[in-house]
């Protein structure tokens, strides 16, 4: 683990079932393809195991808990967001055997923004099996002043996208499954009234992880192997219920929304 972390190292242990990557597998409509025993996870597949679960008196009104996680919840009134990271992919993660992932906060720093300032901190994850790292990763969270992240989401016709590209539709129960499997109770992504009223979004917003799993499944499958490294980005808030399109284009991927603004870019790196 990292030797410059500015936090005690956490540990959390799990039996990886076959369950949650089944779950994911009909959530992506892939249901020819169910992880059964043994099977080696996708890449970014260990997103929906190994999640922090904190008590209900935990959490705030965001979702998001206050104290017992590595990264609090916000000062009052911030907002937080995913702002990106990489993973790197040593070795294979196996369904039907114990895995570890261990945690820490490797940094923290504040940056002068349009709005104010924001405040970044890196979380470096290591997720272990049979006594070897097999997944190392380095997550971006950022801390933006109130009402400052959500954006006017224009009218504008909708732009040209690659020849390489789908249109996906994300709805309110896509969400909300995504949300369930991954551990994740930030309310921004399924109570509309609370995003829109309190955080100011124009609607539901689309989980990152979410946008990346479904551009890294394209480029693996259009590069015919799985990727050694991943890097990605957030650009802006992608809205449930809105044109998304996810487009690829040789070793880059990224999520379109249908006024041609970009919300998320991954590369694959060798």
């Amino acid at each position: 683990m990292n030797p410059l972390s500015i936090s005690p190292c956490v540990e959390h242990s799990e039996m990886l079932c076959p369950g949650p990557a089944i779950e994911l597998a009909m959530l992506l409509g892939l249901p020819d393809r169910p992880p059964d025993k043994d099977a080696a996870l996708p890449p970014l597949w260990h997103w929906v195991y190994l999640p922090e679960r904190p008590n209900r008196a935990d959490l705030g009104e965001d979702g998001l808990p206050t104290h017992g996680s590595l990264v609090p919840s916000p000062s009052t009134g911030s907002r937080r967001l995913l702002a990106g990271g990489t993973v790197e992919f040593i070795y294979e993660l196996r369904i039907g055997r114990s895995a570890t992932r261990r945690s820490v906060v490797a940094g923290r720093q504040t940056k002068a923004g349009r709005s104010g300032g924001l405040v970044f901190t890196t979380i470096v994850h290591e997720i272990v099996q049979n006594g070897r790292i097999c997944i190392r990763e380095r997550q971006d969270v950022v801390d933006v002043p109130p009402r400052s992240v959500a954006g006017a989401q224009g009218d504008r016709p909708t732009e040209v996208v690659g020849p390489d590209s789908v249109e996906v539709s994300i709805d309110p129960v896509v969400l909300f499954r995504f949300s369930a499997a991954a551990g994740v109770s930030h309310r921004i992504h399924w109570d509309e009234k609370y995003a829109q009223e309190v955080e100011g979004y124009p609607g539901l917003v689309v989980q990152g992880p979410l946008q990346t799993i479904l551009m890294a499944e394209g480029l693996r499958a259009r590069r015919q192997q799985a990727p050694r490294a991943l890097e990605y980005r957030y650009l802006a808030p992608l809205i449930a219920n809105k044109r998304m399109f996810i487009c690829w284009n040789g070793a880059e991927a990224y999520v379109q929304d249908g006024t041609g603004r970009r919300t998320a870019w991954a590369r694959v790196r060798e």
